[in-house]
């Protein structure tokens, strides 16, 4: 908590940068004076440091000027802000409990049976054996770490050793020293003193424990002093182990502690004797009295748990603790002791880091900024987008909510919280702040249980039960469902909310880490992809147009005849990624032996290098999907092709192929709308993840008619250059003029970087990111599918990277007429026309106006408060889930997602400022757009049902030359109007 980066440095921008000018004059000048230091004891360590680039570890300074060392990947510091403080202390623990290593004692182990509230005397009960006073025969010290090494110095100073080793396995760690310790003074110190001073950086692991034991073998040394300065699993082991009364270097002890080193801070902690009770008789007595105090807090806890949360209470009330113990350290004062890493969870008193932590919090607490940036879109002429635009000026118009949120309000809609730990900040949370909705993951199933026993749940159950509050606690998982975990909790408060969530991270955990960085910014396209008033319309018109066409909708279940067939049937899916142009010739050596699916944009690129799909994948409703389709020149080609997609694909696209084949888009409009009215509808296969790009509709497509080998080639959804971003043969690039980019494609926003699936890195886009993780979702749908990516693009989890040259199809070639028309036959629905009379007989467009007139009635309410404008909000919420209760009416399929996306902003505008006047009066201006919103929407339902999308170009103000396709058809259509017999 209090090595988090936040904690560390000053909140103010300007201060900081000050701090950082004044001190590096000194900071270069003690780099200086000591790598002419190094360079006299040790040339080759000296090199080695003065070419060092850190890729892992950097200094930085706190906010109260001193050096320090930040983990970059993790954004936490390695000591407090005030390093020194931290070390003196750690020193005069080790002076006065001095730990030794002895190779001739004989060794007694401890077999203890730990409870709730032990105390590491009581754990370690023969640890006192191992603790030997420094006197004049104290001759050899082994120093476990470097960190800053402000502790080096002085401890060459407690006696008058003859041989110090220090092992550091960071040269990240040594190398930042440079700046901190006194190494030109510490080394001349060595010189004159003529103690025999080693210095090991670089070995890890168990490599780290045997440079220990090669320098007791060099030097015969059967005995020495240990100094652990921070938290390394080999170092803990080594240290718990001597304590615990086994051998350090025991092969199976190096092995285990080898296992947990990825889970090491280095972060600095206190040496174990620390956290003894330093009175034998007084530490019996303080474990008698916190066992008493924590049993009746713990059954407290379980009877509030057994009312309120009965199956928190069923795993809770049998549970024992296992590898993270509850210690006593002092009357009333608790910690967690790791047992398998040897290592306390927090290196201070937890309550009084807690507390601090959350007082500084308080002061600068932590709400995602809404992005009100105008987003690149089709210039589509959508209510959406007009009102969309408006908000976002409007959000963007007012301070960031950095800026004016000086404190953490006593009203809170919304409240997240990453881990709990011992949760001395979530009852500290609760006595300060009413809370609305509460949402706690805490993916270590012992720290919550632990919980139990140090605070009062209880109390904090019964508060929120009467206020009405919602809790939901997560215990167990570490944020791999995080994302559809809280959106569907989110969905039933409203996704609004989102604008207005206070986000709190209580420790850190690594995979906790990721999922959380990943959910936020996933919650943050969701907004952005939801599916708004105009879409919706869209969908629905163009949906029910397919349907009184009698076009084909895949069933759920097919013959097993079939599904065998194409189990064993090869499918290639062809994206439009830069890596398409290398692919060619593999893709045409194979093309009878695998079925081949071209995506989107990619089948302009296919026609030119002579490479004819089976089928072709579209998912964008818009008519902009024309142009790019009319870009190939042979529109007999084109319907000699057929089309597979989602329902709600634009008529005109449909008409330029063969048959279209099409499958339900789960949850948007019109398959919502039709599977209500219709039996025949609810038998259709619904593809849940066919977004946010076309390969991802292609992809659950194949996998959903029944395909498991699929190869992916130009699936990149990456680019190792930006500026080759689709394949130099598609519409992206002219041809006519050196292969000049269509537009700009980085106003995108390609600057993203991600795993690759060959090379380490590939830039990217967030609609890419996110497309790479939901196909990921697809393929674990589907666990005896095969997804071969050769594509040179993002990684793609769940599939296998292959290269080029490694694709071999064994199979012998198919018959493709033959499958093609047996999976018609056989695997789709055609007779659908009866569903459009359906569905006019049911949905009543009075009953729409309706329910938009009334919706409009609670916009028109008068809101003069947070509390009001808190209760504006969730009726609009409620009105708008309850509208789905009137089956005749179309309101809520389509105004679903425009309400959660304009209560998102209005939320914002109510609370982006400690002012509430002036929130209230920007509130208001945001009501006034939503209103108008909403009025428009009822209008076009109303006036303009059925008709289609009318969207002029790909891009605003960014068009093709001509469109070929088109251009053809037109002058075919006008030889038959001019000879009647054709």
């Amino acid at each position: 908590m209090l090595k988090n980066i936040d904690f560390q440095i000053s909140s103010n921008e300007q201060e900081q940068k000050q701090n950082e000018v004044q001190l590096s004059p000194l900071i270069q000048r003690r780099l200086d004076n000591n790598l002419k230091a190094f360079a006299y004891f040790d040339p080759s360590l000296a090199q080695a440091l003065a070419t060092h680039h850190s890729l892992r570890f950097s200094p930085f300074i706190t906010k109260f000027k001193r050096v320090s060392v930040l983990n970059i990947s993790k954004g936490r510091a390695l000591y407090n802000p005030i390093p020194q403080k931290q070390v003196d202390l750690q020193i005069n623990v080790f002076c006065q409990n001095p730990l030794v290593f002895d190779q001739t004692k004989k060794h007694l182990q401890d077999e203890v049976e730990p409870f709730p509230g032990i105390s590491l005397n009581s754990l370690l009960p023969h640890a006192k054996l191992h603790y030997e006073p420094i006197s004049k025969s104290s001759e050899n010290l082994v120093i476990l770490g470097c960190g800053l090494g402000l502790h080096i110095k002085p401890l060459l100073s407690t006696a008058a050793w003859k041989r110090v080793l220090l092992v550091e396995p960071e040269m990240d760690l040594l190398h930042v020293s440079l700046l901190s310790a006194q190494w030109r003074e510490l080394l001349a110190q060595v010189k004159n003193s003529g103690v025999n001073f080693t210095i090991i950086s670089g070995r890890k692991g168990s490599d780290s424990i045997f440079a220990i034991k090669e320098w007791m073998q060099h030097h015969e040394i059967t005995k020495f002093h240990i100094f652990r300065h921070y938290d390394y699993s080999m170092f803990n082991g080594f240290e718990f182990d001597t304590l615990s009364g086994r051998s350090p270097f025991s092969e199976s002890l190096l092995k285990y502690s080898e296992e947990l080193e990825k889970e090491s801070s280095y972060e600095f902690s206190q040496p174990l004797a620390h956290y003894f009770i330093h009175n034998e008789d007084n530490a019996k007595v303080v474990e008698t009295y916190n066992r008493k105090c924590l049993s009746s807090i713990f059954d407290k806890n379980l009877c509030a748990f057994k009312k309120y949360f009965p199956e928190i209470y069923d795993f809770s009330s049998n549970y024992k603790l296992s590898r993270w113990q509850l210690l006593s350290t002092g009357k009333e004062q608790f910690n967690l002791f790791d047992l398998e890493r040897a290592s306390m969870f927090c290196s201070e008193d937890p309550h009084v880091a807690s507390s601090q932590y959350f007082e500084h919090y308080s002061a600068h607490p932590r709400i995602d900024s809404l992005d009100a940036r105008e987003p690149l879109h089709k210039p589509s002429p959508f209510i959406h987008y007009d009102k969309a635009k408006a908000l976002r000026a409007l959000v963007r118009d007012v301070p960031d909510n950095k800026e004016t949120q000086t404190k953490l309000p006593y009203k809170l809609p919304s409240f997240i919280m990453y881990g709990c730990g011992l949760a001395y900040q979530v009852e500290l949370l609760f006595k300060r702040h009413d809370i609305d909705n509460f949402i706690l993951y805490e993916p270590n199933v012992e720290f919550f249980l632990a919980s139990l026993f140090t605070i009062d749940w209880n109390s904090i159950l019964e508060k929120a039960d009467e206020r009405g509050s919602k809790l939901y606690l997560n215990i167990g998982d570490d944020g791999t469902h995080m994302f559809d975990d809280i959106h569907q909790r989110l969905q039933s408060y409203g996704i609004h909310i989102l604008s207005y969530t206070f986000f709190y991270v209580s420790y850190y955990h690594h995979q906790m880490h990721e999922n959380v960085l990943l959910t936020r910014e996933q919650f943050k396209v969701l907004l952005n992809v939801g599916e708004f008033f105009d879409h919706a319309f869209y969908n629905l018109n163009h949906t029910q147009d397919s349907f009184s066409h009698n076009h084909p909708y895949m069933l759920k279940y097919k013959p097993k005849g079939l599904s065998q067939i194409l189990k064993a049937t090869p499918v290639f899916i062809i994206g439009n990624g830069p890596s398409l142009d290398s692919s060619a010739d593999v893709i045409k050596s194979y093309k009878n032996k695998a079925i081949i699916v071209s995506v989107g944009t990619s089948l302009k690129a296919l026609y030119n290098l002579g490479i004819k799909p089976d089928f072709h994948a579209e998912v964008e409703q818009t008519r902009a999907t024309l142009h790019w389709v009319s870009q190939v020149p042979d529109p007999d080609w084109l319907k000699s092709i057929d089309l597979i997609s989602v329902n709600g694909l634009h008529p005109e696209v449909v008409d330029m192929f063969g048959d279209p084949l099409f499958c339900l888009k789960t949850g948007e409009a019109g398959a919502c709308a039709f599977s209500a009215i219709s039996d025949e509808v609810k038998e259709f296969s619904s593809l849940l993840y066919s977004y946010p790009t076309v390969s991802n509709c292609a992809l659950s497509y194949v996998l959903a008619l029944g395909f498991r080998q699929v190869y992916l080639f130009g699936v990149d959804l990456g680019f190792v250059d930006p500026k080759c971003h689709h394949s130099k043969h598609s519409a992206y690039f002219n041809s006519n003029d050196k292969g000049k980019e269509l537009y700009d494609y980085s106003a995108h926003g390609t600057g993203i970087r991600v795993r690759g699936n060959f090379a380490d890195n590939v830039f990217t886009k967030h609609e890419f990111k996110f497309s790479a993780e939901i196909l990921s979702k697809a393929i674990s749908e589907f666990p005896d599918a095969e997804i071969y990516n050769t594509s040179n693009g993002a990684f793609i989890e769940g599939t296998t990277a292959l290269q080029l040259d490694q694709v071999l199809l064994l199979n012998e070639n198919i018959d493709k007429v033959a499958m093609i028309q047996n999976i018609k036959a056989e695997a789709y629905n055609a007779d659908t026309k009866k569903i459009v009379n359906k569905f006019d007989q049911h949905y009543k467009f009075d009953n729409f106006e309706r329910q938009c007139n009334e919706f409009l009635s609670l916009i028109d309410a008068d809101v003069e408060s947070w509390e009001e404008a808190l209760d504006f909000l969730d009726k609009q919420v409620d009105f708008v889930k309850k509208s789905s209760l009137d089956v005749h009416s179309l309101f809520y399929y389509l105004l679903r997602g425009s309400c959660s996306f304009c209560l998102t902003y209005l939320t914002h505008l109510a609370y982006f400022s400690d002012d509430e006047a002036l929130c209230m009066q920007k509130f208001e201006e945001g009501k006034d757009i939503w209103r108008e919103y909403v009025a428009a929407a009822r209008d076009k339902v109303m006036n303009d049902f059925g008709e289609f999308d009318r969207t002029p170009l790909p891009y605003p103000g960014v068009g093709f030359d001509s469109l070929p396709a088109l251009e053809i058809l037109k002058k075919q259509k006008a030889r038959m109007d001019g000879n009647g017999n054709e």
